[in-house]
């Protein structure tokens, strides 16, 4: 299982991964190119969602959770992000 970190109440994002990943209702959610897709496993599997949870339509920007590390929080990836 890969590290998490809890992101808002109910929601996980994969620490430190190559692209924003997050864990709720019991199933991974990837965003990618606008759309959410799902999966029981965060290795593959993605089958696009129209409608995901309310908990995974709330995160706003999920692309600033690229490579998001818990001792950095929100304000550090967007400084990085930005500096690049």
């Amino acid at each position: 299982m890969p590290s998490m970190v809890t992101i808002s109440p109910g929601v996980q994002v994969i620490e430190d991964h190559h692209e924003p990943v997050f864990y709720s209702s019991n199933v991974y959610w990837r965003y990618d190119g606008g759309a959410w897709y799902r999966s029981r496993t965060h290795t593959g599997g993605w089958a696009r969602v129209s409608t995901p949870p309310a908990a995974i339509v709330r995160i706003q920007r999920p692309s600033i959770y690229v490579r998001y590390r818990a001792s950095a929080g929100l304000q550090g990836r967007h400084q990085e992000r930005h500096e690049k």
